[in-house]
């Protein structure tokens, strides 16, 4: 494998015109020097060798070596947008399950992980152009937005301009990125299991051990989980989402009404508190064809360390932030959470939107201190949380739900 020293002087050496680099080539670069982790002094020293050799051997061509026209297909940065996308393009180069449109104040202090497929795509443009047709053009794009979300399914702004960009590389029209993009949607819908009818569902809660698997809950919850039973049946999802918040709290926080960051770090206790985590999203995800639940909000939230407080604080806000548009909890124009009574009920809503209460449930001094003015008490008017979502979502890993992504194709 290429080191990143290696990797750019290749790229340098594609884009070098006679000693000297276009803006649009030097704009390129400075991308690449970023995903590469390369310092500037580090990509400034190879640029400059590099337009040294390059200046020693066109000394030593002839003339008519000299005036050969370069080829179409030499660099990219003919094929690549000489302005950054439009937010909407960039939104069309996600599957429509898994488009938001990033903070447009949102700075990036953290250089995100890329796939090495989308780099080493990105720096070999000669090698794509080579496929005959589009339909071998449109196969290699699927291929690396696969790639991409199977790596991180809730894409940064870094990735998606790749995106944008390597589609336009490989000469696709929008029409022809977003067909291939609702294919590898349905392609994911295809994947997932199919839903359970209501009377197999009962079953799960009934004799959780017999039928996933796992841990018995504890038995003195089994009036609330034939409850939950009950209520997802018949897809009365918000009386599901106030009873999974019921259960939440008698496992989690028995001695309050809402869950606070220190009960979510200290959870799970035992091998019953696991167990009853993981029957909460069994029900959720196989009543509602893997739509809803906590497995699919994970694997939308995307990936974390065990210790969620790790990250930078700055990173935090935006993958909360990214998370909550994603799902349709978050009111745009306004830049604040919905309230709860604008939440959507219905079997059509968001991939991930349900269940909500839990998130939603705040007492009024909390919510005055996450700018709600007092309307209410609840998360409805406040801005971005960096601590709970986090620690929601470490506290699911540490449980052992499984996010409930895009799989490989077979």
């Amino acid at each position: 494998m290429s080191t990143p020293e290696e990797s750019y002087r290749a790229l340098v050496q594609q884009y070098r015109h006679s000693g000297s680099l276009s803006a649009d080539e030097r704009e390129a670069l400075e991308t690449n020097r970023m995903l590469l982790r390369l310092l500037p002094d580090q990509a400034r020293a190879i640029e400059q060798d590099v337009m040294h050799q390059a200046a020693e051997a066109d000394k030593l061509e002839s003339p008519e070596q000299r005036d050969w026209p370069a080829s179409p297909s030499a660099t990219a940065s003919e094929l690549a947008p000489s302005k950054p996308a439009s937010h909407r393009a960039v939104a069309r180069s996600q599957p429509r399950r898994l488009r938001s449109e990033p903070p447009a104040s949102a700075e990036r202090q953290v250089i995100p992980e890329v796939p090495a497929s989308i780099i080493s795509t990105i720096l070999a443009p000669q090698a794509i152009l080579q496929s005959p047709d589009t339909a071998s053009r449109r196969e290699k794009y699927k291929q690396v937005l696969r790639e991409a979300y199977l790596n991180d399914p809730l894409l940064t702004t870094e990735i998606r301009a790749e995106l944008n960009k390597l589609a336009q590389i490989l000469g696709l029209t929008q029409s022809d990125a977003a067909a291939v993009e609702d294919e590898l949607s349905e392609e994911f819908v295809r994947s997932q299991p199919p839903a359970l009818a209501s009377e197999d569902i009962a079953t799960v809660a009934a004799a959780t051990a017999a039928n996933s698997g796992l841990p018995a809950y504890d038995p003195s919850l089994s009036n609330s989980f034939e409850a939950l039973v009950a209520q997802l049946g018949k897809a009365a999802y918000e009386a599901a989402d106030q009873q999974t918040h019921d259960i939440l709290l008698k496992v989690i926080q028995p001695v309050q009404s809402w869950l606070d960051v220190t009960a979510l770090r200290e959870f799970p206790k035992t091998e019953l508190d696991r167990a009853a985590i993981q029957a909460i999203d069994r029900l959720w995800s196989q009543s509602s064809a893997y739509r809803f639940g906590f497995g699919r909000q994970l694997a939308l939230y995307g990936k974390l360390s065990d210790d969620a407080l790790q990250q930078d604080q700055a990173k935090q806000i935006e993958q909360a932030l990214l998370f909550s548009q994603k799902v349709d909890w978050w009111i745009e124009p306004l830049k604040f959470y919905k309230f709860y009574a604008q939440l959507n009920y219905s079997p059509s809503a968001e991939y991930g939107h349900l269940p909500a209460y839990w998130f939603w449930q705040l007492p009024r001094s909390e919510a005055l201190k996450l700018g709600n003015l007092g309307l209410a008490a609840e998360r409805g008017g406040c801005r971005v949380d960096a601590l709970t979502l986090p620690e929601f979502m470490a506290m699911l890993r540490r449980c052992g739900i499984k996010p409930e992504g895009i799989k490989p194709a077979e």
